[in-house]
C-alpha cells in the first residue's frame, strides 16, 4: 500500500507511522506491517513499481523516483530520477530494467529511459 498516511491539506505527514509499503501475506490474511516507512524514502509514496532484480521503485512527493531493495526493504537511493515539473503522471519498468519515466518538463517533455545500474539517460 503506498498511498497511505495522514494528510494534512492535501500534504502527507512523514513523521507518523502510518505511511510507507506495507506487506500483507494474503494466505494468512495479515499485514506484516510497514516494511519501508515514507520519511525513509523522502516523503509521501503514490505510485509503486517492482523490478525483476530485487528491487521497488516509487514516486515520492509527486516529483521524485525512490528505490529499495525487496528482500532486506532498505532504501537504495531517495532520489533515483527527480524531475523539474510539477509532477511525475507514471513510469514503467521496461524487460531490460530501464526505468521508462513520463517526464512532463514543458522545455523537454517525453519519455525518460534511465537504466538504474549505469545512470544513463535518455530522453525521446
Amino acid at each position: 500500500m503506498a498511498d497511505a498516511g495522514v494528510y494534512v491539506y492535501f500534504v502527507t505527514d512523514v513523521a507518523d507511522e502510518f505511511g510507507g509499503i506495507e506487506v500483507i501475506d494474503f494466505a494468512a490474511n495479515k499485514s506484516e506491517g510497514i516494511l519501508v516507512d515514507d520519511a525513509e524514502l523522502g516523503g509521501g509514496l503514490t505510485w509503486l513499481r517492482l523490478a525483476l532484480d530485487g528491487k521497488g521503485y516509487v514516486v515520492t512527493n509527486s516529483t521524485t523516483i525512490a528505490s529499495f531493495d525487496l528482500s532486506g526493504y532498505e532504501v537504495i537511493s531517495k532520489e533515483v530520477y527527480k524531475t523539474s515539473a510539477y509532477y511525475l503522471p507514471d513510469f514503467a519498468i521496461d524487460s531490460q530494467g530501464r526505468l521508462l519515466i513520463a517526464e512532463q518538463d514543458f522545455n523537454n517533455p517525453g519519455i525518460v529511459m534511465l537504466n538504474p545500474l549505469m545512470e544513463q539517460k535518455q530522453i525521446r
